[in-house]
């Protein structure tokens, strides 16, 4: 071999016989692990995960918010449906107080018990 060639080699086997000692020793060397995150590839599917998540909240929720308001206004029909009948009832009650207190036989008995007698004053209405 000559002087020229060892010369280069002896760099090479110096750089190798120091990283094998450096192999041979990890106690020196901090042990390294992987820790999990998001990668970037990842991240930008987050956008997209994130308006399929939104879409189907909206599919779920969206139906269930109508027939929610559905049922509500159909109980609030019913108890002013309730409320009608009622007033109706009232009313029709009223109606026929009224028709009775305007008949012709309880004007003119009222009339003689506030002291018009005889017949003088009154004058009877054909019956309606």
């Amino acid at each position: 071999m000559s002087s020229s060639a060892a010369l280069k080699t002896e760099p090479v086997k110096a750089k190798r016989a120091a990283s094998r000692a450096s192999e041979a020793a990890p106690s020196q060397q901090p042990k390294l692990s992987v820790v999990a995150g998001i990668a970037p590839a990842q991240r930008r599917h987050l956008g997209v995960i994130m308006m399929v998540i939104l879409g189907l909240v909206i599919a779920i929720g969206g139906p269930l918010l109508i027939s929610a308001r559905t049922t509500f206004e159909a109980i609030e029909t019913s108890r002013l449906t309730q409320e009608l009948e009622v007033a109706r009832d009232h009313t029709t009650t009223l109606r026929q107080e009224l028709e009775k207190a305007e008949s012709p036989v309880v004007i003119e008995q009222r009339a003689r018990s506030f002291g018009y007698g005889s017949g003088r004053f009154l004058r009877r209405s054909p019956a309606r």
